[in-house]
């Protein structure tokens, strides 16, 4: 046997009983895969910085640099982006625009994320749902300012965490023209959510804040229900009203304009379950 053919018998061997003793083990090797990006479980393998025009293809995406939204960036197949500390720039009217049939859902792994306005005079519309079409936010910041809401949608908005900000009076933070799903995060503005046409708002999660200077949700009432999915908690439509559990009525109608507050559900630390959710 020569050297070459004993060195490769050896080499086979030591792989084999390598692998034996990983499965007895039970442990397993972590892989790690050069180039591509990991937030929240999700792997982003496409890069973005600088400017960003017209359409952007089905994807996930992770940012290396800030970008600047230069026209409507339409997105109507399935798009995930990782903002990755940096942020993307959206003024001068234009948007981040969920088209029919589009899915856009935005990560940040840092925390130091941003959409939206980032300086200067012009209002800006962070994202643009249309009938059909679904954003999903699960960090980061949307921040929109000089007249504008965070958040325009006709479609489908789930919110499982990040914060979504728009800081002038008279606009709102979410203007729900449809589907609102809320199960994380932080609302914070003027207004909360505005309720147009037949919209319907769904309470999912107890980790939310709607932190508002004047209503948290705005336009309630039987056309447009909010439901509050998450057992035993507890909100009233009056500041001196009594607090109502969900577990007794898991809907709000207001027929009106309504001040709307929300507390923790009743525990073992919080027996009356009071103690309304602040943005601190």
């Amino acid at each position: 046997m020569n050297n070459t053919i004993a060195a490769a018998l050896l080499l086979s061997l030591g792989l084999l009983f390598s692998s034996a003793a990983g499965d007895a083990s039970g442990e397993m090797e972590t892989t790690y895969v050069p180039g591509v990006h990991v937030c929240d479980g999700v792997e982003f393998d496409k890069t973005l910085s600088g400017d960003l025009s017209r359409q952007l293809e089905s994807g996930n995406y992770y940012l290396t640099g800030d970008c600047i939204v230069r026209n409507h960036v339409m997105i109507t197949g399935e798009v995930s982006i990782c903002l990755n500390g940096y942020k993307i720039d959206v003024h001068n009217a234009r948007t981040l625009h969920v088209g029919r049939g589009g899915v856009l859902s935005i990560y940040d792994c840092s925390g130091e994320g941003l959409v939206g306005f980032t300086g200067g005079t012009d209002h800006n519309h962070p994202v643009t749902v249309d009938a059909g079409g679904t954003f999903n936010l699960h960090g980061g910041w949307l921040y929109a300012k000089n007249g504008s809401n965070a958040i325009n949608s006709k479609g489908t908005v789930n919110i499982y965490g990040g914060l979504v900000e728009s800081c002038d009076p008279g606009y709102c933070v979410v203007r729900n023209e449809s589907e609102l799903n809320l199960y994380g995060g932080t609302l914070r503005g003027y207004l909360g959510v505005s309720q147009r046409g037949r919209a319907v708002m769904h309470i999912c999660g107890e980790s939310f804040v709607i932190d508002t200077v004047k209503n948290a949700v705005q336009y309630v009432s039987r056309d447009r229900p909010l439901y509050i999915d998450t057992p035993d908690y507890l909100w009233r439509t009056d500041p001196e009203g009594e607090f109502v559990s969900s577990a007794e009525q898991p809907y709000v109608y207001a027929d009106r304009t309504a001040y709307l507050e929300f507390a923790f559900p009743a525990s073992a630390d919080n027996p009356a379950g009071e103690g309304a959710p602040s943005g601190e």
